[in-house]
């Protein structure tokens, strides 16, 4: 009887553990930041983002300079921040280099410019 319920113990366990480890997986890799007019980085946050290998000292920084964009994405992101502000909507751009999506959403809707950008990597 104690041998059964040993048993039982250690099996739940084991799944436990292993549905665990599965959730963390499969949690979205995120970086989150805030940007002021000139697309320079005034805040941010990040969820599983290792893969990107960014230094953490980029506060001040442009985000295209920080996420190494080549010209073409460069071009996209700029164009994505200019038209969230103008629709006053969010807009998603995808940055070919990186394989990443950003998701452009202004934070006021008066005009002024600020935006929180979220990438993510673009799962196809």
């Amino acid at each position: 009887m104690k041998s059964n319920i040993l048993l039982a113990a250690s099996l739940f366990a084991v799944c436990a553990t292993g549905s665990v480890m599965s959730m963390m997986s499969m949690e979205p890799r995120r970086l989150d930041f805030t940007l002021n007019r000139n697309t320079e980085i005034t805040g941010y946050s990040e969820q599983h983002m290792a893969f990107l290998n960014l230094s953490h000292d980029f506060l001040g920084k442009s985000v295209t300079d920080v996420l190494s964009l080549n010209a073409k994405d460069n071009k996209a992101f700029i164009a994505g921040c200019c038209m969230a502000m103008e629709r006053r909507k969010t807009v998603r751009v995808l940055l070919e280099k990186r394989n990443l999506r950003a998701t452009i959403t202004p934070l006021s809707t008066t005009g002024t410019s600020a935006y929180l950008v979220k990438i993510v990597e673009n799962y196809k």
